[in-house]
């Protein structure tokens, strides 16, 4: 992974609170728990994932204003 490389839309979602719940309602269970078993690894692998996870855990969920506003992520291009 280049340091420039974005990191993937799901993984800070994932960390923050009331994550599952968020992703299940969204129809999207199934990749909450694929992505929460390649957690652990993906941090381990990358101190700037590590430290993007960190912060994302202590701020909002982007997930609620998407799907709010009516546009999944692969509305957007960024399909799961």
């Amino acid at each position: 992974m280049k340091s420039e490389d974005p990191v993937c839309f799901y993984l800070p979602e994932a960390v923050k609170d009331g994550a599952e719940a968020r992703f299940e309602g969204a129809g999207l269970g199934g990749i909450f728990c694929r992505v929460m078993r390649v957690l652990p690894e993906v941090a381990l692998s990358s101190g700037r994932i590590a430290r993007t996870l960190e912060r994302a855990g202590a701020s909002g969920s982007r997930m609620d204003l998407r799907f709010i506003h009516g546009a999944s992520p692969e509305a957007c291009g960024r399909g799961a």
